[in-house]
């Protein structure tokens, strides 16, 4: 499962959303983890995944680690703006 969507996340640069809704997955925080981490490792935009995550999976609460690791690779994508709106803005509204 990770290989697959780091690969959705990495090759459709304008249908991720739609290709990462055809999966029909329910995301356990540690899978959140283990993904943002290869996204990290490969330096692959997270943005467009985690926004994803957040619309997606109401139910989902991000733990510290992970919103670390979001903004983590917000910096390694440096895409400072986004990370000036998350911590200033709530993120749900944000991102």
């Amino acid at each position: 499962m990770l290989a697959e969507l780091v690969e959705v996340v990495k090759r459709d640069a304008d249908g991720v959303e739609s290709n990462l809704i055809k999966l029909n997955l329910r995301l356990s925080p540690a899978a959140v983890t283990d993904i943002l981490c290869a996204l990290n490792d490969l330096r692959l935009p997270a943005l467009r995944f985690f926004k994803w995550v957040l619309n997606y999976h109401v139910d989902f609460k991000p733990t510290s680690d992970i919103y670390n690791l979001y903004v983590d690779n917000l910096g390694r994508s440096e895409d400072y703006s986004t990370i000036m709106c998350c911590l200033i803005f709530p993120l749900k509204g944000v991102v």
